[in-house]
Formats: C-alpha cells, structure tokens, sequence
C-alpha cells in the first residue's frame, strides 16, 4: 500500500504539468519564433511529465538562444546569415549539456507519442496474447516508442541537412 500522500502529490504533479504544459503552448503561438519542428512538439509533450521543470528548461535552452528581440538569434538580425545559420551557431555556444537535455527530449517526444498510441490501439482493439494484454503492449510499446524516437532523431538530421550543416 502507498502512504497516503503520495495520492495527493501525484494529483498536485498532474495539475503542475498541465499547467506547464499549457504555458509552453501559449508561448509557442504568441511568440512565433523558429525552431525546429520536432521541438515544437518535444517542448509540451516534456512538460507533460516534467511540469514546472520543463518551463525552465524551455526557457533557459531554447527559448533564449542569442538575442530573442525579433524572435531570431543575434546574427540573423543583423544581416549575417540565414536564420538558420545563425540558430545551428547559437546551439554551437550552448553548453554540452543543454544540446544532449534537448536531444533526449525530442527523442523522448517519439518515445512517449509511441507508447500512448500503442497503448490506445491495444485497448480499443482489445488484443491479447495467452490471455492477457501485457505481450501485445510490450511489443507495440518498445516498437512505436523505438520509431518515434528514430523519427525524431532524424527528423532533425532532415532539417541539418536541409540547412547544409
């Protein structure tokens, strides 16, 4: 049996995360400034499980990469490059640890958009194997999880190739 306020903490985490979640989103549409694709849904869906956590995240990693005046890092502003040349050297002076946190997250986007996919067509198909559902959601879990977190991680190479870096 779990103490009894660990009941309490879950519900008060869920609301947090919805909140942050929500936050996020209202920031992405009023802001309106580029990022890479995946990220746009990496930086909800993390805030989904990480709550006030991801806020910080997002704010400190991504959303003030350079100068965010105009919505675009400092170089771009002034003449110097595409945007997208000045995004890739504004990640290049962001410190390891941020470019691996925000690898794992937009990894982790594919990994969580596969297990509740697969978890809701396993449900509503009612599969089972030897009578219980727990082989059909191991396999779809682990698959859709592992492809949606390919999916992203190249996702983002499309995108550095698409830039030429």
């Amino acid at each position: 049996m779990s103490p009894a306020w660990l009941g309490p903490l879950a519900v008060a985490w869920l609301i947090l995360s919805f909140l942050s979640t929500g936050v996020i989103l209202v920031d992405l549409v009023v802001s309106k400034r580029p990022l890479m694709a995946v990220m746009r849904w990496a930086w909800p869906i993390t805030a989904l499980y990480m709550g006030p956590v991801a806020i910080w995240a997002y704010w400190t990693m991504d959303r003030t990469v350079g100068s965010m005046a105009s919505g675009m890092p400092h170089a771009a502003q002034h003449g110097k490059g595409t945007p997208q040349e000045a995004m890739l050297a504004a990640k290049q002076e962001q410190p390891f640890w941020q470019n691996v946190f925000k690898g794992a997250t937009h990894c982790g986007t594919g990994c969580t958009l596969g297990d509740i996919i697969s978890e809701w067509v396993i449900f509503l198909a009612a599969w089972q194997f030897a009578g219980r559902a727990i082989w059909p959601e191991y396999v779809g879990d682990y698959t859709l999880a592992y492809l949606g977190g390919c999916h992203g991680r190249c996702g983002q190479r499309q995108s550095s190739a698409q830039t030429g870096k």
